[in-house]
């Protein structure tokens, strides 16, 4: 239970430092959003050299999923946040 308590803790952080770095004063879109987290699930992917398919078997998603967040078509559920954090592909 604690592990959780703390899981979600670090996913409301980590929501906010999306909120915060996709801001910019006024606020962005979710573009923004989508492309932040585009980019750091792609580095993750490529640095630890995993194939789209290799990261989504690891994230528990589909590799479309995967597929849809690199090419920032969508934003990960709260389910998957919760897993990129797990793994460390979104940290604090």
């Amino acid at each position: 239970m604690a592990r959780l308590s703390i899981l979600l803790k670090n996913l409301k952080d980590i929501q906010g430092q999306i909120e915060k770095a996709t801001r910019g004063g006024k606020g962005l879109k979710d573009e923004a959003r989508k492309s932040y987290l585009a980019s750091k699930v792609k580095g993750y992917r490529i640095k630890n050299g995993l194939s789209q398919e290799d990261l989504a078997k690891k994230l528990g998603v589909g590799r479309l999923a995967v597929i849809r967040w690199e090419k920032a078509k969508s934003i990960p559920s709260k389910l998957a946040m919760k897993q990129l954090i797990k793994e460390g592909v979104i940290m604090k």
